[in-house]
């Protein structure tokens, strides 16, 4: 039966525990019905808390506001609590120089970060299923993909849990057949205008009918074994990557090319792939097409550059291939001359999205997930170059931030809550100051143990009403310093640090470092 198959496969993966709290992603459909369903049966055996979240994109018109109807009838009679999030998806899509499928799905994982903080959801559970798995891996392989693009529907990825990825959709569709269940039909679903439709409705059933009936599964099972792969060629290229791989202050990558004389092709390539991700702040897009343009650069001339995606640039120097990412026009930077015996720059910039607007149907909740939103799209850029220090304090809002890179630190490190010295050769990409965003994560222990940021907030009992308002120092999503709080461990300075970064923050009024409290396990 799909229930204990499902729930066996959620055990495999360690999904759930008990008194979690699970937000689900019910768009009407099939899989989101489905998957509502077992969840909402097995709420008592695994003592689990759901509650259903629905994305209104503001696309569909009356259609879309009937689904929405569903959904709550629905949950209605599963005795669900459920939230509406509405979004003009066109608007944005337009504002954000997307197309409205990606543009929708940034959307909606933003809306259920917001929710979820909102009504203290720790897992999000999504209900691709395992058709999803192979059109995603089609898809990306014939647009051009790395080993990655295979993978990249993972049972468990940090908060986020996929419990039907062992089953077909036509094994949901009569699952809810015999149960007496209806769903709602997404009309475009039928159409051809996009390529994933095209795959499944033309590329999948002929795989299927006229070469294997078990490709599906095959497809599946290939994409697993690519995540485990993926998985061990990472880890190695991180490492590989430290000996190969000099990141400059100003956020750029410099890349050795002795490497090409020392690693594999193909470890070359995932080194090439990653360190071009940590410069543009997200791999989406990065494919087998660019690392092997990356490649032919680095065996190449100097002189020679490409321009690749999202404005990342790559220009062969000598021995070495300088990536960086272009500015863009919108980007608004106030650079301040620092003196030194060496030229050194340090800003901030400040750069700021349009918030989402959503009803709001739980008594007690914040009016509305606009104001999370517009916090959490501001931001500022921290640059400091090696062997300076910011002369004068820059202040953001009300605070005054001071930074500077020395070569050691006695130990053991002081304890203060607002001044921390960082490892400096730990940190990938520039650092920003921001308020929290989703996908944030922290590193609680010396053996890399890794917690969601909402997750620490929720352990070490932060008031839920001062979580949006504390500044975080971040690399990348990974917090280096919860500010007035602990830093991440993975930043921690050890005895093999070779340089530190020192940053303090004082308030703007008075120029004294501020006394709130630390929370336990400040260092």
């Amino acid at each position: 039966m799909l229930i204990d198959k499902a729930a066996l496969f959620m055990k495999q993966h360690k999904m759930l525990k008990m008194g979690d709290r699970v937000a689900v992603g019910v768009s009407g459909g099939a899989d989101s019905v489905c998957l509502l369903k077992m969840l909402c049966e097995r709420r008592k055996a695994d003592g689990i808390f759901v509650e259903a979240i629905h994305i209104h994109h503001g696309i569909r018109g009356q259609a879309a506001d009937e689904d929405e109807t569903f959904v709550d009838k629905l949950c209605r009679r599963l005795e669900v609590p459920v939230r509406f999030v509405h979004a003009d998806v066109p608007a944005e899509a337009a504002c954000r120089h997307l197309s409205e499928e990606e543009a929708g799905r940034q959307i909606r994982y933003a809306s259920f970060e917001n929710v979820m903080a909102q009504d203290n959801l720790n897992v999000l559970a999504l209900a691709h299923q395992m058709n999803d798995v192979a059109e995603t891996l089609l898809h990306n392989e014939a647009r051009g993909t790395a080993l990655a693009g295979l993978a990249s529907l993972r049972p468990v990825r940090d908060a986020v849990i996929r419990p039907l990825l062992c089953v077909t959709r036509e094994e949901i569709e009569q699952y809810l057949t015999a149960e007496g269940e209806t769903w709602r039909e997404d009309e475009t679903n039928h159409e051809d205008e996009h390529t994933r439709n095209r795959i499944r409705h033309h590329i999948l059933p002929a795989l299927t009918d006229l070469v294997n009936e078990q490709a599906l599964r095959h497809l599946y099972e290939l994409s697993c074994q690519a995540a485990e792969v993926t998985d061990y060629i990472r880890t190695e290229a991180e490492a590989k990557a430290r000996d190969y791989v000099k990141k400059t202050p100003t956020g750029e990558a410099l890349i050795d090319k002795s490497m090409l004389r020392q690693v594999p092709a193909f470890m070359c390539r995932e080194i090439l792939l990653m360190t071009a991700g940590e410069v543009l702040g997200s791999r989406q897009d990065l494919g087998r097409l660019q690392a092997d343009i990356l490649m032919e650069l680095l065996s190449g001339a100097s002189g020679r550059k490409r321009d690749l995606v999202h404005g990342l640039e790559a220009r062969m120097e000598d021995t070495r291939l300088r990536l960086m990412r272009k500015p863009a026009l919108s980007d608004k930077a106030d650079a301040t001359a620092i003196s030194g015996t060496t030229a050194s720059r340090s800003f901030f910039g400040n750069a700021k999205t349009t918030a989402l607007s959503a009803e709001n149907d739980t008594p007690g909740a914040p009016a509305s997930i606009a104001d999370h939103a517009e916090k959490a799209a501001v931001s500022h850029r921290l640059i400091i170059s090696e062997g300076e220090s910011v002369a004068e304090p820059m202040r953001v809002g009300k605070w005054l931030i001071s930074a500077e890179i020395q070569p050691s630190v006695a130990l053991p490190v002081p304890e203060k809550a607002y001044t921390k010295w960082l490892d400096y050769d730990k940190i990938k990409r520039i650092l920003v100051l921001r308020h929290r965003q989703s996908g944030d994560q922290l590193t609680v222990n010396a053996e890399g143990g890794r917690k969601s940021l909402k997750k620490w907030f929720i352990d070490e009992k932060v008031p839920r009403e001062e979580r949006d308002d504390l500044w975080l120092l971040a690399d990348g999503d990974e917090i280096v310093w919860i500010i007035g709080h602990r830093i991440g461990a993975t930043y921690k300075v050890t005895p093999e640090t070779k340089r530190v970064l020192k940053v303090t923050v004082m308030s703007a009024e008075d120029s004294m470092p501020q006394t709130i409290t630390p929370s336990t396990g400040s260092q």
